[in-house]
């Protein structure tokens, strides 16, 4: 799968392209923060995954050697490494913690008005019942597989 080889390299250039943009965007911040999210995820993205550090990681820490991770699987989804839980570093741990600009648009956006906590939690539930199946998921699969 071309996709699954590529991908990263495409999510650098993309995330340049989108920042580069941001100057000529709408002056209001809450859209701008929102906006900005993508480009900065994008980077964040090569850092955690650049030389499949992030399905190295996963399959040899996390699922201690299964292959619970393809790189196909890792094109489409990624699960929370959990360098908190684990005492250590762990691929993309630096760009997260110096994107306090998601804090900022939660805050911002939070704000407006017509937006309410549901819509945040309604938002929350989404992201972790997503991260729950791929979790999921992915120790169905380590359970079929072991990395030679």
């Amino acid at each position: 799968m071309r996709f699954a080889e590529h991908w990263v390299t495409a999510a650098f250039w993309m995330g340049i392209m989108l920042i580069l943009l941001i100057p000529v965007l709408h002056s209001d911040l809450a859209p701008l923060l929102i906006y900005a999210q993508l480009p900065i995820y994008m980077l964040h993205q090569v850092e955690e995954h650049s030389d499949d550090r992030f399905r190295t990681f996963v399959n040899e820490r996390i699922f201690l050697g299964a292959e619970a991770l393809t790189p196909a699987a890792v094109a489409v989804i990624n699960i929370p490494a959990g360098g908190f839980a684990l005492r250590g570093y762990n691929p993309g741990l630096w760009s997260s913690m110096t994107l306090p600009i998601g804090g900022w648009a939660l805050n911002v956006v939070g704000s407006r008005p017509g937006v309410t906590g549901m819509h945040h939690a309604v938002g929350l539930w989404i992201a972790v019942g997503i991260h729950a199946a791929i979790g999921i998921y992915a120790r169905a699969y380590a359970s079929t597989r072991r990395l030679s």
